[in-house]
């Protein structure tokens, strides 16, 4: 038997936050264990998990990197996995961990509904992803609740084939009454959602609902691995860190990322930044990729990204909540250039709280970035800012919050099961 179950998606920006509050639970003596696909599993378990793969037929080892490699544009949806966890494919490892408690990721809200009704196991929404004023629906009660059952909605329209009719048979057969599409959803928008973000840096601080569980930052502690960094650094010890990254899915948009990753390293020719050096994580972006590289910048696939923020003056990135969580951590001002998804929002929201810049893809250049990367080294005011909203994400850290959540939820499971 198990206390909880971790069931998550296959992006690294989502699943990865869940890892901090897995490792704080292992630490209160939490028995903790993940259900996913192959590729992730094995990431997951060299954090010292328990990992069971499921559905290896469907997603091989290195999937994750195939989709990548396609460019894909939107999470990959195969409705065969549907049928089968439908039907009970995971019926034996259910019986045999016997968890109390799930944790499904916001972004397998189909997934999350069939573990509901197939299983009766009480259930929790691991969010990550901060949504949009414009995003909200207009409905009283948690708004995480109320975004995460709008999505479910979406996802249940986009379903074709044969599937849709034998949920609704299954559903129907187990005499659940359904008199219109959101009362399908009704078990999600019940949930309680957990945002592994301190609500200070949201828009919306007025959401106090109990289904509404912001938490700390949840960056996940270090490798137990030492990182020796130097390979990263310059060889001058007195150059100022400039680092940028654009993200884990950065192939969705290479065309963008490629012209942006240029403009930065024309940047680093301005005399202005004579004193810095620039760390680039590229993903899978290479050197003869771009033209006229000065001495002055550095291009890796990987990079520590936690470690190398430690060290840096200023950070460029697309605006990932993950990366503006390790940003804040770390007191990095930031420079944003969003992209897609949910980073616009999150800018935004790095420029309400004047953490940092958002620039505007379509009229960045050499010279604004430059120009920049100065005001924010300059501007005492924001840096300040910076420095207040890290001690708010330090303090909410220490508190272990997710902890606290999860052994009163428990103990509230218990107490209704009995």
């Amino acid at each position: 038997m198990i206390d909880i179950l971790f069931f998550t998606d296959f992006e690294e920006g989502h699943f990865l936050p869940t890892l901090k509050t897995a490792q704080n639970l292992e630490a209160a003596g939490y028995k903790i264990a993940f259900v996913g696909i192959t590729d992730v599993m094995t990431k997951v378990s060299s954090y010292g998990f328990d990992t069971y793969p499921i559905f290896a037929d469907l997603y091989p080892q290195g999937f994750v990197k195939q989709v990548k490699q396609k460019r894909a544009q939107q999470v990959v949806v195969k409705e065969q996995h549907y049928e089968r966890l439908l039907q009970g494919e995971l019926d034996p490892l259910i019986d045999r961990l016997q968890p109390k408690l799930l944790v499904v990721s916001f972004f397998i809200p189909i997934d999350n509904l069939i573990l509901h009704y197939r299983y009766g196991i009480p259930q929790v929404v691991f969010q990550t992803y901060l949504p949009g004023p414009h995003e909200l629906p207009d409905l009283s009660g948690s708004q995480l609740a109320n975004f995460a059952a709008q999505f479910c909605l979406r996802q249940i329209m986009r379903l074709t084939g044969i599937f849709p009719n034998t949920m609704l048979s299954f559903l129907l057969k187990k005499g659940i009454q359904i008199t219109q599409l959101d009362d399908v959803v009704a078990p999600i928008r019940a949930m309680p959602q957990l945002m592994p973000c301190p609500q200070a840096f949201d828009f919306n601080m007025n959401d106090q609902d109990e289904r509404s569980i912001y938490l700390g930052p949840c960056i996940r502690k270090r490798d137990g691995v030492h990182q020796d960094i130097s390979i990263f650094l310059p060889d001058d010890p007195s150059k100022k860190i400039i680092y940028m990254a654009m993200g884990s899915q950065i192939s969705a948009y290479p065309v963008k990322a490629q012209r942006v990753f240029q403009q930065a390293i024309n940047a680093m020719h301005d005399p202005r930044l004579s004193d810095y050096h620039m760390i680039i994580a590229g993903g899978s972006f290479r050197e003869e990729q771009f033209q006229n590289i000065p001495n002055n910048v550095g291009i890796f696939s990987w990079v520590p990204q936690i470690e190398i923020l430690q060290r840096a003056e200023v950070a460029i990135i697309h605006g990932g909540l993950g990366s503006v969580k390790e940003c804040i951590f770390q007191a990095v001002p930031m420079i944003v250039i969003p992209m897609g998804r949910d980073q616009f929002s999150n800018a935004e929201r790095v420029v309400l709280h004047q953490l940092g810049k958002q620039c505007k893809l379509e009229t960045i250049s050499a010279i604004g970035l430059v120009d920049a990367v100065i005001e924010l080294q300059n501007n005492t005011e924001l840096q300040q800012c910076v420095d207040g909203m890290k001690s708010v994400f330090h303090n909410l850290d220490d508190q272990e919050l997710d902890l606290q959540f999860f052994r009163q939820y428990l103990m509230k499971v218990q107490q209704l099961i009995h």
